[in-house]
């Protein structure tokens, strides 16, 4: 009876380490499974990540986009513009010359042959001088952003606080040249419909664009001057007083067009359509610019 009891032990303890061992082995089975399976996965996301630069390379290689582009682009577009130009040479290795001016400026330059493949207006009439004369191509023109019109002043000033207050100071108002300069062109538009022009004419200093107009306000050489948003976010020395009511100028609108005359038109549809990534919309939004 005893032989039988401990043999019944004896077989119990096997049956147990059995069991234990057995389930090791099925665990140290399963861990290997599992790892081979990560393995695996992780294998073919970089393997589909691979392909995928390989494939993005080679699309780059298929384009085979010029070396070089020349973008005349109006001079509020000058931070926004530089930003996305680094990141499209980075990313395609295509260099971008940025030329900066008054869109009437710009388009004298390319009415007289200066070199450039790609032409970004701040305003519609010189974009439609250009395309009258067939100086860009009809089918690439298009509206692209927008901006606001808004009264500005030195920062931290609070002389000028709506258009109403010009015509009591004494100190000069800074506007863009109402000949060439759209800035200046939807200034003197809402300035007339406000019966406001009349009054504060002879305070009135031009400048030659919309860069020089922020510097003079920014500097304090005008208490108050008119410029875009965009102009008003990129300058730290500058406040916002006022936003211009819209309805009291045409809207503000920046056509694109390809220059009839490049040589480099694929690359240039490359840049335009760069343009429209969500990268470049957040920096041209970070800006103040309205994307279309």
């Amino acid at each position: 009876m005893k032989r039988f009891k401990k043999a019944v032990i004896v077989g119990g303890v096997l049956l147990a380490l059995t069991s234990v061992y057995g389930c090791g082995a099925n665990n140290d089975k399963n861990d290997s499974a599992n790892t081979e399976n990560k393995v695996e996965t992780s294998t073919d996301k970089e393997k589909e990540e691979s392909q995928k630069d390989e494939k993005d390379e080679e699309e780059k290689e298929e384009k085979k986009l010029d070396p070089e582009i020349t973008v005349s682009a109006a001079a509020s577009l000058r931070e926004s513009f530089t930003e996305i130009a680094e990141n499209f040479e980075k990313e395609y290795g295509t260099k971008v010359n940025l030329n900066f001016g008054s869109s009437g400026a710009l388009q004298k330059q390319i009415e007289e042959g200066a070199p450039s493949d790609y032409f970004v207006s701040a305003g519609q009439k010189q974009m439609k001088a250009l395309e009258e004369a067939s100086l860009v191509d009809s089918d690439s023109v298009k509206d692209f952003l927008g901006n606001k019109l808004v009264l500005a002043v030195p920062k931290d000033s609070d002389e000028i606080k709506t258009v109403e207050d010009l015509e009591g100071t004494d100190g000069k108002i800074a506007i863009a040249e109402i000949d060439s300069v759209p800035v200046g062109q939807y200034t003197k538009e809402a300035l007339d419909n406000l019966n406001i022009w009349d009054k504060i004419e002879d305070k009135i200093v031009f400048a030659k664009d919309v860069k020089a107009t922020t510097a003079y306000i920014e500097q304090g050489e005008a208490v108050a001057g008119f410029i875009y948003k965009s102009d008003a976010i990129a300058a730290p020395g500058v406040d916002i007083a006022e936003e211009i009511d819209e309805s009291t100028h045409k809207p503000i609108t920046y056509p694109e067009g390809i220059v009839t005359a490049s040589e480099k038109k694929e690359t240039v549809k490359e840049f335009s359509e760069f343009l429209k990534t969500d990268e470049s919309k957040a920096i041209l939004e970070k800006y103040g610019f309205e994307v279309k």
